[in-house]
């Protein structure tokens, strides 16, 4: 009877140890866990999206070796493994916190008066801060910001110090050729977290 037992206990234990090492070899993507005040509101010809993740960060760029900016992306990864990009470039002349863009509209189009620009050693080099948008359905069907059409990215709020950035957008997107088809976009966004990104 103490044999059997023994027995048993091995058993249980053999069959403990072999299930608590079985794991799931598929990774599955767990739904993002946004902290309560991030949210996005996203429309692509009337059609509401929702991000299923996000990566948003803050870069450095260098232009002719000496001139700095700064660069932001929000990317959320929407159904079906498309994209959809808003990015903000600032620049280091421009003055401003180093992990931060202005508050302030990116108007796309000729009616832009908040554009700033400098020329910066060439006389024919101009660097002005500005904004872009992109819907990506596949690595050769992109849509950008059309700038022959008024649209903009309005940053309403920036915190450098917590990293976190609100506003909204709207704009006409045409696609890159071979396509040339053209859709409407428009949204807003709050509290989206972002990271600095050395290069």
């Amino acid at each position: 009877m103490k044999n059997r037992t023994k027995t048993l206990i091995y058993f249980i234990l053999f069959n403990l140890i072999i299930l608590a090492s079985c794991k799931e070899d598929i990774v599955r993507l767990d739904p993002l866990a946004l902290p309560e005040d991030m949210s996005m509101e996203l429309y692509i010809k009337n059609n509401f999206y929702t991000p299923l993740k996000y990566d948003n960060y803050l870069v450095y760029g260098t232009r002719q070796d000496t001139i700095r900016c700064r660069y932001f992306v929000l990317s959320c990864l929407l159904a079906n493994n498309e994209k959809f990009e808003i990015s903000v470039t600032n620049w280091f002349y421009q003055g401003g916190h180093s992990k931060g863009v202005f508050v302030k509209p990116y108007i796309f189009g000729p009616n832009d008066t908040t554009q700033v620009c400098n020329s910066i050693g060439n006389p024919d080099s101009s660097y002005c801060d500005g904004a872009n948008l992109r819907y990506i359905i596949s690595e050769d069907y992109i849509y950008e910001a059309n700038d022959g059409a008024n649209g903009s990215v309005n940053i309403t709020y920036c915190n450098p110090i917590t990293g976190k950035m609100s506003g909204n957008f709207r704009s006409m997107m045409v696609a890159k050729p071979p396509y040339q088809d053209t859709l409407f976009v428009q949204g807003s966004f709050k509290n989206q977290r972002y990271f600095f990104r050395s290069n």
